[in-house]
């Protein structure tokens, strides 16, 4: 399911390019409200009689859902209208947006978002685009073509062109990826990480510095629930300096466990790292305990800390 999130001007022709070319599922309009005798957008949409056309002042052509094919019957099914009475205002349009978002998000957890800001005003553009990377895997578009003026694209010259802005996206995500790590939710890191792995455009360096983290990642939860053995696989994957630390540390709890627990066996392909532990007391199973029980205290799970 494609749902395409597109802010509203005064010109229809971009607005109905966009969602013939992307032919979505649902539309949602981000249109500016009536403000006094300041007429919003949403006219063009949803308007009676003749609101658009290549002449703005003097319109001609019946509004976008006639274009389309669509009524005002079908909003709820097929399209929303989102009205914005501040939208000259950035935090407004920015908080509107994301609201709309979210609550498309919740009402379809697996759809494809396509946002394109071709149309509105520059606060309500930048407001949507900035909700937008709040969002995985969330296509950027816009609206281009000829132009004699800065008032707008010629008619029937314009062209959907995507936008890739995978390294917005992704510096974006990454902060959010470093408060879940500071917390120790490496479940929802590497869930974020997948999403920002599958960006658009990413390049092909920054994907693998990403499933290099993201392995780490997954090495370090196995971690959290105890699994040793998967955890050491995880992060022999990244072997690399900045894991030393850990990696010998869990070579030493894989050691430890072994002389403390009978049943539990070292598997064959990992016996040979046992021979270069050093300075090895023993003891590192119960430390390792001990900080599992803090990572869940600092968590405020305090039940599990205790368990």
């Amino acid at each position: 399911m494609e749902i395409l999130f597109i802010t509203v001007g005064g010109s229809c022709a971009p607005i109905i390019k966009s969602i013939k070319e992307h032919a979505p599922n649902r539309i949602v309009f981000i249109c500016s409200d009536k403000v006094n005798s300041t007429p919003g957008s949403y006219k063009v949409v949803i308007g009676n009689g003749s609101v658009c056309g290549p002449n703005t002042k003097q319109p001609t052509e019946p509004n976008i859902l006639t274009q389309l094919g669509l009524s005002i019957d079908d909003e709820g099914e097929k399209f929303l209208l989102q009205k914005i009475k501040d939208f000259d205002d950035l935090n407004v349009c920015f908080q509107e947006c994301y609201r709309i978002m979210s609550k498309m998000r919740e009402r379809h957890p697996n759809a494809q978002f396509v946002v394109d800001y071709t149309g509105g005003t520059k606060s309500m553009g930048v407001g949507l685009v900035m909700a937008a990377i709040s969002f995985p895997q969330v296509q950027l578009s816009v609206v281009t073509g000829h132009r004699i003026d800065l008032m707008k694209v010629v008619d029937q010259t314009e062209t959907v062109r995507p936008v890739l802005v995978p390294n917005i996206l992704v510096r974006h995500q990454e902060k959010m990826v470093r408060m879940l790590l500071e917390k120790f939710y490496f479940a929802s890191a590497i869930e974020m990480l997948e999403s920002m792995i599958q960006t658009p455009g990413l390049p092909p360096d920054l994907a693998r510095a990403l499933t290099h983290v993201k392995s780490a990642c997954q090495g370090f939860k196995v971690w959290d629930e105890f699994d040793h053995i998967a955890a050491w696989r995880f992060l022999n994957l990244v072997r690399a300096e900045f894991y030393k630390p850990w990696m010998s540390f869990l070579e030493g709890v894989i050691h430890s466990r072994a002389r403390c627990d009978e049943t539990w066996k070292i598997p064959s392909d990992l016996k040979n790292f046992s021979k270069k532990i050093k300075n090895s007391c023993g003891y590192e199973i119960v430390k390792d305990l001990l900080l599992n029980a803090e990572r869940r205290s600092l968590q405020g799970r305090y039940d599990d800390a205790v368990g």
